[in-house]
């Protein structure tokens, strides 16, 4: 969980709601509804899950178990800190 960004700037918020793994991407401008910027992943084996538009996430995690950075479709997350 937390909070991600892009080469260009562009932030991500990895999150659990519903009781489901998600991903809000934050987009200007802003969608009409937060829910249109919302992704719940599917998961496809290991640390790699699908996202809604059919895309793949994949978390590339340290030996600690803590996300290093996210690989989503062909660029590449890094965590805010």
């Amino acid at each position: 969980m937390g909070r991600y960004i892009d080469s260009t700037g562009w932030e991500y918020e990895v999150m659990i709601l519903n009781n489901r793994l998600a991903v809000y991407e934050h987009n200007y401008p802003p969608a009409d509804g937060v829910w249109q910027n919302i992704s719940f992943l599917k998961p496809l084996d290991g640390d790699s899950f699908l996202m809604g538009d059919g895309e793949t996430m994949t978390f590339e995690m340290g030996k600690d178990g803590k996300v290093v950075r996210i690989k989503r479709r062909y660029e590449y997350l890094d965590p805010v800190e």
